[in-house]
């Protein structure tokens, strides 16, 4: 992607989330979720999404503030005295890959396919991590 300088200050960080997304595997990819998508997958999606954010919320940690999203399209906003950019080095430190998205939210993207025991297993490494960053 190329910017000129009037459109330069538009691109601040978090705003474009990928140089790589047009490649030729991840069109391939594209193409395939595309394929396989019918309502009962999208349902499927919706409900780990939502099962996702409840549990989220449920923690009650006071690291996270409120969730938002679309489907597992997640962000999670991160609670004043915390940064987003260190919670989430620490979450990938004990095995949570998780992205920033503008300054106070980290963000969730997991795959489409994730399991209800997936999804357990990050949330207990989230909540292991928020209860080190609070002792």
């Amino acid at each position: 992607m190329m910017a000129n300088e009037k459109c330069r200050e538009v691109l601040t960080p978090g705003t474009h989330a990928t140089t790589f997304g047009g490649n030729p595997v991840c069109a391939a990819a594209a193409k395939m979720v595309l394929n396989t998508m019918d309502e009962t997958f999208l349902a499927q999606v919706k409900e780990k999404g939502d099962y996702l954010r409840a549990r989220i919320d449920g923690l009650q940690l006071p690291g996270l503030g409120t969730t938002r999203g679309l489907g597992l399209m997640i962000g999670i906003e991160v609670a004043e005295g915390f940064e987003n950019k260190a919670l989430c080095r620490r979450l990938l430190e004990n095995g949570l890959v998780t992205l920033t998205a503008g300054g106070n939210v980290l963000r969730l993207l997991p795959p489409l396919t994730i399991t209800k025991e997936e999804m357990d297993k990050g949330l207990a490494i989230l909540q292991k991590t928020l209860e080190e960053e609070i002792a």
